[in-house]
Formats: C-alpha cells, sequence, structure tokens
C-alpha cells in the first residue's frame, strides 16, 4: 500500500505487529506490547515483532516495545545488511523466548550490539501468560 508517517505507540498486537508493509517514515514505538506476530495465516506469513518490506531504512523506528515470539525470531528486515544504516532504527527493546534466544541472519542479540544495533535492548526467557496480562494491562493504562 506504500502508506507512511504511522506512529504505532502503546498497543497491545497479538499475532500481528506495527504497520509495516512499505512506505516510510514509521515508528514503532514506544510502549507497544507484541504477542506471537508472524503466524503463518497472517498476510504472507512469517513476519517478525517489527517487518520493512522498503529496502534500506528512510526514518523507520523499532524502540522500547516489548515483542513476544516462539522461535527466538524478531526481525525480518528486507535487507541482509548488518549495517545499521540500511536497517531500520532499533533499541531499548525487550525481547522474549523460549530459551531467551535471539537470531537475526546468524547472528545474537549481543552481536548486533556490538555492531552499533538494537543498543539498550534484553531478550529474557518466555514469560508466563499472567505476566503477558500484565504487560498488556500497562500498555493500555489499565491497573493488574
Amino acid at each position: 500500500d506504500g502508506s507512511s508517517y504511522y506512529n504505532d505507540t502503546s498497543n497491545v498486537l497479538v499475532y500481528g505487529g506495527c504497520k509495516n508493509y512499505r512506505g516510510d517514515n514509521k515508528n514503532c514505538g514506544p510502549g507497544n506490547v507484541i504477542l506471537f506476530p508472524g503466524i503463518g495465516s497472517r498476510s504472507s506469513g512469517s513476519h517478525a515483532c517489527q517487518t520493512n518490506d522498503s529496502l534500506g531504512n528512510k526514518n523507520n523506528s523499532y524502540i522500547g516495545n516489548k515483542c513476544v515470539t516462539q522461535d527466538g525470531v524478531f526481525y525480518s528486515f528486507n535487507s541482509d545488511s548488518l549495517d545499521p544504516a540500511q536497517i531500520p532504527t532499533t533499541r531499548n527493546n525487550r525481547f522474549y523466548s523460549p530459551g531467551a534466544k535471539f537470531e537475526y541472519h546468524g547472528k545474537g542479540l549481543a552481536e548486533l550490539q556490538a555492531l552499533g544495533i538494537d543498543s539498550g535492548s534484553s531478550v529474557a526467557e518466555m514469560p508466563s501468560i499472567q505476566e503477558m496480562m500484565a504487560m498488556a494491562q500497562a500498555a493500555l493504562g489499565f491497573s493488574p
């Protein structure tokens, strides 16, 4: 669709992530809780917490979010580049997966951070359903 100038903030997204199909100037965060994005029935499937279908980084960001996946794959950018200038700006995110797994093009989170990608981000063990509910309630401003 090529739409641009989106700012997705403080949402709870289940089985899907922030606006990501083509277009530029898309900001995902802060404050989003993204639970199990990328299921096969979503659009073309295999989309992760943050996807960028445009080539390069044209003012796109993924900052200050929490995301839970089953496979530890949190990004699916339209680039094989590990150059921070060629992918969306990412930082200060909290990722959750079984075994605290994180993988992007064969690299773990610490390796990406050494390249200047995802500074301030962390990965942790899969939260319980109760913990996910508490994250969602906090994102929406509800008391647990």
